[in-house]
């Protein structure tokens, strides 16, 4: 025995401060990784929505070349009123408009998978078509095709007013794109 006293043995386990900054640590760790995995997911989202629209617009763009068919009909001599879309070409300047529905020509409104969603079929638009064609030439129009959505996810109305999806960007996600169709028929 010690002069001053009895040994104690040392204390086993943790103290109660040990333990709550141990479990702040961890809870500031989990709150770190499920604030990570939301912005992943919002980054996926817009990811989805930008390639799906961006491939609404390709498609558009084949509408219009296949629709320039019929005013480049040799043999029948067709003009631009032979046309579904190309008709509403103006000259400068020109405005945006929905793009009338053809089955099974193609919608201007989609579902989510960029699938055409007719009048009548039902299903709520997730992306919505305008055009905006203009004839520069009497044989060639500079078409521009705007695909756009709603950033939360909530379904989109094709007659929105086109000055308002331009100017609201934290409300609407915008493709755009422009090409040039041409009539390469010589009239005789």
């Amino acid at each position: 025995m010690s002069a001053l006293g009895p040994r104690r043995a040392p204390a086993r386990g943790y103290t109660a401060v040990e333990v709550t900054i141990a479990l702040a640590l961890l809870a500031i760790g989990a709150s770190g990784i499920i604030a990570l995995q939301k912005i992943t997911l919002q980054s996926t989202t817009n990811a989805r929505n930008i390639a799906t629209a961006n491939q609404i617009a390709v498609t558009w763009t084949e509408r219009l070349r296949a629709d320039a068919s019929m005013w480049n009909n040799p043999i029948t001599g067709s003009d631009l009123s032979d046309t579904t879309w190309l008709r509403s070409a103006t000259s400068p300047p020109s405005t945006w408009f929905v793009p009338s529905s053809t089955a099974p020509g193609g919608s201007a409104w989609a579902n989510i998978e960029g699938r055409d969603i007719y009048p009548g079929a039902g299903g709520m638009g997730a992306f919505c078509t305008h055009l905006r064609l203009v004839r520069l030439y009497p044989s060639m129009i500079r078409a521009e095709i705007r695909v756009f959505w709603r950033r939360n996810g909530m379904p989109v109305a094709c007659d929105t007013n086109p000055a308002t999806i331009g100017a609201d960007s934290d409300v609407y996600g915008i493709i755009q794109i422009a090409t040039g169709v041409f009539n390469t028929v010589t009239p005789t």
